[in-house]
């Protein structure tokens, strides 16, 4: 497993682990610090940019990932996360509140666009590459 592996899977692990305390408390976990685990425990090895409720509300997404390859070759994924409900086999995401909004807020056209004009995006991509190391 390489450091990169190794890391999402730590911070997924410690997801995990907040989601099933939470359950067991008989508390309902939120996306909110179920991020800020993922992100804080991947980080340094996964870096990140993350969105403002404001960028957020626009962009429609919590945080950016950029992976840059030891070639240069580079590939951008903008993240919202999303609780992930079971009924039986039936699964579902939430996408309806706030009337609608974030549904149409991921159109292609919008994320693009949108992307392009958000600081931590641009603040990301104008920076000099750095090589994640798998």
């Amino acid at each position: 497993m390489t450091g990169i592996d190794a890391a999402l899977a730590g911070g997924r692990t410690a997801c995990l682990e907040h989601m099933a305390a939470c359950e067991a408390a008989g508390l309902q976990w939120t996306e909110e610090p179920v991020t800020e685990i993922l992100l804080s425990r991947t980080s340094p090895r996964v870096r990140f940019a993350t969105f403002t409720r404001k960028q957020e509300a626009k962009v429609g997404a919590d945080w950016l990932w950029w992976w840059v390859a030891p070639s240069g070759e580079s590939f951008g994924m903008i993240v919202q996360a999303k609780r992930l409900y079971v009924d039986k086999a039936k699964w579902s995401f939430k996408f309806n509140h706030n009337s609608g909004e974030q549904r149409r807020a991921y159109s292609c056209d919008h994320h693009l666009t949108t992307l392009c004009r958000s600081s931590p995006a641009t603040h990301w991509a104008n920076r000099q590459p750095t090589t994640l190391q798998a």
